[in-house]
């Protein structure tokens, strides 16, 4: 797995397929291989390259804290590493966010943006979750609060068409935990995400998807954060949760490489 330097920080990140170069960006704890049902059905004609966050995956824990400049930066490292121009850049949930940041620092870099199960800041209700993810660590550590949140992050329905995919997360986060103190700091950078007064400068063609039953970013945050960026497009996928990209792997490549081809 290749890494770049973003400063004295690596980030790693895998590259599959050839052609318009597509980066992808996972979201709160997750590594690069969360997009691989995604990622994989892009690389059939795309060049595509999953980014581990800083805190994430193979990419370095940092003690610092998590702000838009830095993990902007992380993912510019990403594209020069790679020796990509500009690309179509996709993030997921905390992953969106950080996509968010680097469109804006970074315009000539970003072909199209993509924006899945996010927002443009907390409302009452994702600060609240957040707030009782972190209050759940102090009181049971990581596993408390995988056990917990597990329920925000698919719907009832998911429970019942992916029980196999579900019980295999868990079973891996449960072997290899994400670092404590990195999940803090990329928690702490969620709910801190606000870029509602800036996204009005972007020129960049954009798409935003929400779930219909996503608990933790909701659809009604999924529109305010279209309503936002000039221009944009909004695609509500009925009956998904936040874990969209899961449920819907092949609707969203197929979304994308429409959007991709025309933004």
């Amino acid at each position: 797995m290749p890494q770049a330097l973003s400063g004295d920080v690596r980030i790693h990140y895998a590259a599959e397929g050839d052609g318009d170069p597509v980066l992808l960006i996972p979201g709160l704890g997750m590594s690069a291989a969360t997009w691989s049902a995604v990622g994989s059905r892009l690389a059939a004609s795309h060049r595509v390259l999953y980014a581990d966050p800083r805190g994430s995956g193979e990419s370095d824990t940092p003690d610092v804290p998590y702000r838009g400049e830095l993990v902007a930066a992380d993912m510019l490292a990403v594209l020069d590493d790679a020796g990509v121009d500009a690309a179509h850049v996709v993030g997921m949930s905390m992953g969106g966010m950080i996509a968010q940041h680097l469109a804006l620092a970074h315009p000539e870099r970003v072909r199209t943006l993509t924006l899945v199960s996010t927002y443009a800041a907390t409302d009452e209700w994702s600060r609240r979750v957040l707030d009782g993810r972190l209050w759940l660590i102090d009181q049971g550590g990581l596993p408390a609060q995988f056990r917990i949140s597990i329920f925000f992050v698919f719907s009832p329905r998911a429970f019942r068409e992916l029980p196999d995919f579900i019980h295999g997360l868990e079973a891996r986060l449960a072997e290899h935990p994400p670092d404590e103190a990195a999940y803090r700091r990329q928690l702490d950078f969620c709910a801190t995400h606000d870029l509602s007064a800036r996204l009005g400068e972007l020129r960049v063609p954009t798409l935003v998807v929400a779930g219909g039953h996503d608990f933790l970013t909701s659809p009604v945050q999924g529109r305010e954060l279209a309503d936002l960026v000039p221009g944009a497009r909004y695609e509500e996928v009925e009956g998904a949760s936040h874990a969209l990209i899961w449920e819907r792997s092949e609707l969203v490549a197929d979304m994308l490489t429409g959007f991709f081809q025309n933004p």
